[in-house]
């Protein structure tokens, strides 16, 4: 059986996560985050998922539940799109 995809958590709080990935050739790269967990608030939940390439940061919030009307994003506190769901930052 190969890795989860995911990982329930028994409470809300801050975790750190870490990937760690070696290549054929013996490179070897590590990154990790700090995820926020949250307590369920009423029938919503944001949620996204993102990935890099290059100096370009995709945004995904397609996983967020409940009637969303609006989509806000922000970086370093500053808005940098309300145009739906997916965006990117570069």
């Amino acid at each position: 059986m190969g890795p989860a995809n995911h990982y329930t958590v028994n409470e809300a709080g801050t975790y750190e996560i870490c990937l760690i990935i070696t290549t054929a050739s013996e490179c070897m790269d590590t990154v990790c985050e700090n995820v926020v967990v949250e307590s369920q608030q009423g029938d919503c939940n944001a949620c996204f998922s993102f990935s890099v390439d290059g100096l370009t940061i995709y945004l995904d919030g397609s996983c967020s539940t409940g009637d969303v009307t609006s989509w806000n994003w922000f970086k370093n506190d500053d808005l940098v799109s309300d145009t739906g769901p997916e965006t990117h930052i570069l």
